[in-house]
């Protein structure tokens, strides 16, 4: 009986720790101007796989998604200085540049990165054509956004008999007339993966902003 007990709450551990990243409480920057000295380069890559979320895909397939929140942005930037031997991130043209690159001029526009892996012999290299897949933002309200732009794919290293792409997705932040991709309100995004070998559902769960509490009494 306590072997059995044992293997379940083993069981309960390991599903847990699977939808782990999928139940983390996020909370995204306030804004997307060009960082002075707000990254940190030793950060980066545990704040990279913290707003990383993973699914499987189809037979022997995953897909991987990194939202790119502009705090991870800024922590990219140090981490690019760094490898570069660039010194600090400083206001000037190269990582204004870089920035714009991510989040656009006027700081309208999130990044996605999305990196798909399949068994190579069950799918083909075509399968990872980014244009034979769909991919739609949608928020805890319902609303619903496709990207606007999909960056150009690279082939990127995978383990033995895999074969990976990746590429980036970018939505529009602000619309005329519309509420803002994030504000206060928004509480969950979930990007839907839906191509021929399969769908996924990847979310990002956020906190939400406190509430001004205002004594009645002045």
């Amino acid at each position: 009986m306590r072997l059995g007990s044992t293997f379940l709450t083993l069981l309960l551990l390991a599903a847990l720790a699977g939808c782990g990243g999928e139940h983390r409480l996020m909370r995204p920057a306030a804004d997307t101007r060009f960082p002075e000295l707000a990254g940190d380069a030793d950060r980066y890559a545990a704040h990279r796989d913290a707003w990383t979320r993973r699914e499987t895909l189809g037979v022997k397939g995953e897909v991987e998604a990194t939202f790119e929140d502009p705090s991870l942005g800024a922590d990219y930037l140090a981490h690019l200085a760094r490898e570069e031997g660039l010194g600090e991130v400083r206001r000037d043209g190269y990582f204004e540049t870089m920035w714009a690159a991510l989040y656009g001029t006027q700081g309208d526009r999130l990044p996605i990165q999305v990196t798909l892996r399949f068994d190579r012999l069950f799918h083909s290299q075509a399968t990872l054509d980014p244009a034979r897949w769909e991919f739609v933002l949608e928020d805890d309200a319902g609303r619903r956004w496709t990207p606007f732009y999909l960056g150009d794919r690279k082939d990127v290293p995978a383990e033995r008999g895999k074969r990976a792409t990746a590429f980036r997705l970018w939505f529009k932040t602000q619309e005329a007339g519309k509420r803002p991709l994030i504000d206060g309100r928004t509480r969950e995004l979930i990007l839907h993966v839906r191509g021929n070998p399969g769908t996924a559902l990847l979310r990002w769960k956020f906190k939400p902003d406190n509430p001004v509490h205002v004594d009645p009494r002045g």
